[in-house]
């Protein structure tokens, strides 16, 4: 029940939905002035929430600098989290990435580079309402990291999760029969916080490498002035991480 509630509770709490209800309110008020207000607000949200230099401003901050793969020292486990496939109904054994396949090629990047020697994918379904037929996720990447030239004897299949938190949950165990020491934690930047948080009160020892970031370091520009739809997106994803840590703090969870 929790899981179906959250997301319902992600897609109320949503910038998109916001402008999609005030717009609605607009229509079905009855008062001229309510309804000018409405719009004045839906009108001022939009400018704001399209605004391409400050959203790259928040999301820049929220996500921090990207860090320099030579300078980290050795892991014996890197845990790749999911969230990152398309289940196409593909039948010739290609894996379809939507944004976030950073995690999978800077994963291969480290492995080559012999700065991780095993990779746990951790991931299941997380479709409100999964089948049978519906392939793990960590399978999916597995064979993405396999086709990039992965020793398949190198990696190791979470395939029970379905969030964040039951990512930690369920490898722990897994983490402590293949090592004691620190693991090295793989996830994209604007998901870092909330991983980390669980991954934490899993008890489990860790350091992050962030990868995929949405913001970047360009300087101003006018350009940046130009409204567009990217900056919505980057507002939904920060608005998506902030309930999501605020919903696990309630639930104990972090």
């Amino acid at each position: 029940m929790v899981f179906y509630l959250s997301k319902l509770a992600f897609w109320i709490f949503m910038p998109l939905t916001w402008l999609l209800g005030i717009l609605f309110y607009a229509i079905i008020t009855k008062q001229d002035k309510r309804r000018k207000n409405a719009l004045i607000t839906l009108l001022f949200l939009i400018i704001l929430l399209t605004n391409p230099w400050l959203s790259n401003k928040i999301m820049n901050s929220w996500e921090g600098s990207v860090m320099d793969i030579r300078k980290l020292e050795k892991y014996e486990l890197a845990v790749v989290l999911s969230g990152v496939t398309q289940d196409l109904k593909n039948e010739d054994g290609r894996v379809f990435f939507s944004k976030g396949a950073d995690r999978v090629t800077h994963t291969v990047d480290l492995w080559k580079r012999k700065k991780i020697e095993k990779i746990l994918v951790s991931g299941g379904n997380g479709k409100l309402n999964p089948t049978k037929y519906d392939q793990k996720e960590c399978e999916l990447m597995a064979s993405a990291l396999m086709m990039m030239g992965v020793d398949k004897n190198d990696i190791i299949l979470e395939n029970q999760s379905r969030n964040t938190f039951e990512n930690a949950q369920f490898s722990k165990s897994i983490i402590d029969s293949v090592t004691n020491k620190k693991i090295l934690l793989v996830t994209s930047a604007f998901h870092q916080t909330r991983a980390s948080l669980c991954f934490k009160k899993a008890g489990i020892q860790f350091d992050s490498l962030p990868v995929d970031y949405y913001s970047s370091k360009s300087d101003f520009g006018l350009t940046q002035l130009i409204p567009n739809t990217h900056s919505l997106v980057v507002w939904e994803v920060i608005m998506h991480e902030i309930l999501g840590i605020v919903s696990y703090k309630i639930l104990g969870r972090i």
